[in-house]
């Protein structure tokens, strides 16, 4: 599974396929970025700054903070266009526990079920590659992505934090 001018697809999901992204794609998740503030302005007020796509493809995690991987997941459609992206860390803290730091879909597919669509195939593609847990972060007050992650069935431990969720992935076995 290939896209046009990119590399083999991780997953796919109906007409999107699931690529990494690496230094050379920072300058397209960027114009994704500017493209799509909402994320950015529901968490920060503010559009993401000029190196929040650098940050995410080769930003490092905190010193001492054990994992085997991460990844920065670019979404895009049959033309090979960016319309969404994710990072996910595997194995973090913990051997199974994987973590999905960002997930962002293009503004104009929100509601569409694309975004749920994309979330299953991560899951699944995570479980594939020996996910037993997924965690995430939401921050609290961002209530399109509550909503979102409450429709993903994501339930919300209020015994550490309103914006810290995990799930078992059942299909993991």
């Amino acid at each position: 599974m290939t896209t046009p001018a990119r590399g083999p697809a991780l997953f796919a999901a109906g007409a999107y396929r699931a690529i990494e992204l690496f230094g050379g794609d920072v300058p397209e998740l960027q114009r994704f970025f500017d493209l799509n503030p909402e994320y950015f302005l529901a968490v920060g007020g503010q559009r993401a700054t000029p190196t929040q796509a650098q940050q995410e493809i080769l930003g490092a995690l905190p010193a001492g903070w054990p994992y085997t991987r991460k990844w920065s997941i670019g979404f895009v459609d049959e033309a090979g266009s960016l319309i969404g992206m994710a990072d996910v860390v595997s194995d973090l803290l913990a051997t199974g526990v994987w973590h999905v730091g960002l997930f962002i879909v293009a503004g104009a597919l929100h509601g569409s079920g694309v975004a749920q669509a994309l979330y299953r195939q991560l899951e699944q593609w995570a479980c594939d590659q020996g996910a037993r847990w997924l965690r995430l972060g939401v921050v609290e007050g961002n209530t399109r992505a509550e909503r979102f992650w409450n429709d993903a069935r994501m339930p919300t431990s209020e015994s550490v934090a309103a914006w810290k969720s995990a799930r078992w992935c059942a299909r993991c076995g």
